[in-house]
């Protein structure tokens, strides 16, 4: 990726400030630069009178970044397409809005892809070029959806209706993943749920979530024959934070964590049961999403709220039910001025072989002191919930 060939004034914010210098980070090597995108980054400037200064050039300090993909199939001045939802409402009654981000040479042009009239709207986008997946909030199971019939195996025939609009043809049409209907199918498992959810107000909460799911083990047609996800049943109040609890598989319900699916034509996405999820994350919520490296076998990057960014590779022999994961953090931030750095959801660009080349990541400086409240955010006593630019490491 030609990072450093982006113009200082535009490519980049205007801060021009080399991040991995000031939070302190080590990568043995691999990075050495840390920079802002020009992508509607944080605007703190304020006039005289207290308003924003240029409020059209910088996002509103109440909007709310989440759900980063990064698509290296649509290159664009040698930069990869980028996609990230934005939202302005209070964490129980989300509106998530689609937008993508796409480098002419000078400057980062940014777009709406789709647009949500109800609570809820779409996430956790991922897949390869133009065959997407993704979550949908006010859906059984949060789905997984892809934006097409044919580039990912294992869908519905039709669409599915859902609470958003739009215009472009990359989400226009919701075909629903399915599985057969024996106790590991998909279709069976997503409506193994608590029955005490209360986290938005949902119903469909109270089915089995599969948050951020990620595709992987592509075959020589280019379409995945692996999938993990983040399964969990919600709840929420104000001591809990969504996903506390454990699907039921069989009668048995499972630790919170990243399960493994593959894809059959006979019986579509079946889980795979593994004795412990792949990975449950540092706090064992679905935030922290693992994201699957293109080119790779079955390498996946997590960022995590403590500043740190690993790589997880999966040690899996297909057809097999055993698995082992190893875990390997390529960058960690220390924060600066005794106040920790937080990452939120990382994709790496990578070569033919898989191999790392570049880390963009959702993050938040700590000595700008904007939290997750100031956006109506959803916010535990003494934590910390922020609104996140976009960065990259390289």
């Amino acid at each position: 990726m030609n990072c450093m060939n982006q113009n200082l004034t535009t490519g980049w914010a205007a801060d021009n400030i080399n991040y991995y210098n000031k939070w302190n980070c080590q990568s043995n090597g691999q990075f050495s630069n840390i920079m802002r995108l020009n992508i509607l980054p944080l605007n703190t400037l304020r006039d005289a009178s207290g308003n924003l200064v240029d409020p059209d050039k910088y996002h509103h300090e109440k909007l709310h970044k989440d759900s980063l993909f990064i698509d290296q199939t649509q290159m664009h001045a040698s930069n990869p397409t980028i996609y990230f939802t934005t939202g302005m409402t209070k964490y129980h009654t989300p509106r998530y809005s689609n937008m993508k981000a796409v480098f002419n040479g000078a400057r980062w042009e940014v777009s709406r892809v789709n647009e949500n009239d109800h609570k809820g709207g779409l996430s956790s986008i991922d897949g390869s070029g133009t065959n997407i997946i993704y979550n949908q909030y006010n859906t059984v199971g949060w789905g997984p959806f892809a934006n097409n019939s044919t580039g990912i195996p294992g869908v519905s025939s039709s669409s599915h209706s859902t609470n958003a609009h739009t215009s472009n043809s990359t989400y226009k049409n919701n075909y629903v993943l399915k599985g057969s209907h024996n106790v590991f199918g998909l279709d069976t498992i997503k409506l193994q749920g608590e029955s005490d959810s209360q986290y938005w107000d949902s119903p469909y909460l109270k089915t089995c979530m599969h948050m951020n799911p990620t595709l992987y083990n592509y075959n020589s047609q280019n379409k995945p024959q692996s999938m993990l996800a983040f399964l969990f049943t919600g709840e929420f109040s104000s001591a809990n934070l969504p996903g506390n609890k454990g699907c039921k598989v069989n009668g048995v319900t499972l630790k919170p964590g990243y399960y493994r699916y593959r894809y059959n034509p006979t019986n579509q996405w079946t889980l795979v049961i593994d004795q412990v999820p792949v990975e449950t994350g540092l706090y064992g919520v679905g935030d922290e999403a693992l994201n699957y490296v293109k080119n790779s076998n079955a390498t996946f990057i997590r960022a995590d709220w403590d500043g740190a960014i690993h790589k997880i590779v999966l040690n899996e022999q297909y057809g097999s039910t055993s698995t082992t994961a190893s875990n390997t953090p390529i960058l960690t931030c220390a924060g600066t001025s005794g106040q920790a750095v937080y990452f939120s959801e990382a994709h790496a660009t990578s070569d033919s072989s898989g191999n790392v080349q570049a880390l963009f990541f959702l993050a938040d400086d700590p000595n700008e002191g904007y939290r997750g409240a100031a956006a109506g955010l959803y916010q535990e006593p003494g934590t910390y919930v922020a609104i996140h630019d976009i960065f990259v490491a390289f």
